[in-house]
């Protein structure tokens, strides 16, 4: 059976105004994303992957092209913003209090979110009171709160030191897969892209198009991302990004 295509940009361009004149940040994006799916991009900085994102949420308006979104987007962002004033459960409720959902029921998916996954402690806890990967899986949450259909993640673990990354991206990956999430997450990491995803786009330098598509096979399926970082194909593909990248003229 075949999957709805939830994601579908065609020939998107975007072109910021300044004082100085024009900026073209992307000049002909096409993308798809399926239902299920876990799709990075990836591409040197300042190309326009996080404009992508915010074309997709609705934030921006591109100036070419075609937009579809099959269903209701949620964004999670490079830094957690949650407020320190309110505790964990209140930090959650924040998307259905703004849309005006009715809190009862939204709390109480709340909390069996924060239950299951392993913040049921700590539903009065502030954010001071959290490590940085429990205050990542609490901005998830926050997120999952609103019922999205697609998930928008903007390097959302750059900020953590490398061993906590690790292990969140493992948690952040187990959560999204147990919730059937469609997921589109934007990284400077390749091998953080290459453990998670389905596929991955790779954009060239600024005004950006897609040089590459990689469609990631695993010798074993089904795998943590961790895991996954042992796969035999892991370095073949993490070569082959990475000259794709050209990253090497930017040093």
């Amino acid at each position: 059976m075949m999957r709805e295509c939830k994601v579908c940009l065609q020939d998107v361009a975007m072109t910021f105004q300044t004082l100085e004149g024009e900026t073209e940040a992307l000049r002909s994006i096409t993308l798809d994303v399926y239902e299920g799916e876990f799709v990075s991009i990836v591409g040197p900085s300042g190309c326009g992957k996080s404009t992508i994102l915010n074309i997709l949420a609705g934030l921006l308006e591109p100036t070419r092209g075609s937009v579809k979104v099959q269903g209701k987007v949620g964004y999670m962002f490079q830094k957690d913003h949650l407020f320190e004033w309110r505790n964990v459960l209140r930090n959650c409720l924040i998307g259905p209090e703004i849309q005006k959902q009715d809190l009862k029921s939204a709390r109480a998916y709340v909390e069996q979110l924060l239950r299951k996954y392993g913040l049921g402690d700590f539903l009065y806890h502030y954010p001071r009171q959290l490590s940085g990967g429990m205050r990542q899986r609490v901005a998830l949450i926050r997120t999952l709160a609103i019922c999205p259909d697609i998930l928008l993640l903007d390097e959302p673990f750059s900020a953590l030191d490398y061993q906590t990354r690790l292990t969140v991206v493992d948690e952040v990956w187990k959560i999204l897969r147990q919730e059937k999430m469609t997921a589109i997450l934007v990284t400077h990491d390749i091998a953080e892209a290459i453990s998670l995803s389905d596929r991955i786009y790779v954009l060239s330098r600024r005004p950006a198009v897609v040089k590459n598509i990689y469609t990631i096979e695993r010798t074993v399926p089904g795998l943590t991302p961790l895991q996954n970082r042992k796969d035999e194909r892991f370095r073949i593909y993490f070569d082959q990004i990475w000259k794709e990248l050209d990253i090497h003229a930017e040093i």
